[in-house]
């Protein structure tokens, strides 16, 4: 199962890499993808110059614990 979790989030990467307006508009201007078959989501932001993925959440535990990293992300990196 852990392979099969593994190979849909490289899935999901390279979608959000190609097509970084997929996915629904969450909170702080983030953007979430659900990973089908587990109850995960890919939180991602997208800047001018790259595509930050934030977390990989479980959607029922820890509603929201990965917000604090947007404030040490919040400045543009290359």
């Amino acid at each position: 199962m852990a392979d099969s979790l593994e190979a849909r989030l490289r899935q999901i990467e390279a979608e959000i890499s190609e097509h970084p307006e997929t996915g629904f508009i969450h909170d702080h201007g983030t953007r979430m993808r659900l990973v089908r078959k587990f109850p995960y989501g890919v939180i991602f932001k997208r800047y001018s110059n790259h595509i930050l993925i934030v977390a990989v959440a479980h959607l029922s535990r820890k509603p929201g614990y990965w917000r604090r990293r947007l404030s040490s992300s919040s400045k543009e990196q290359p």
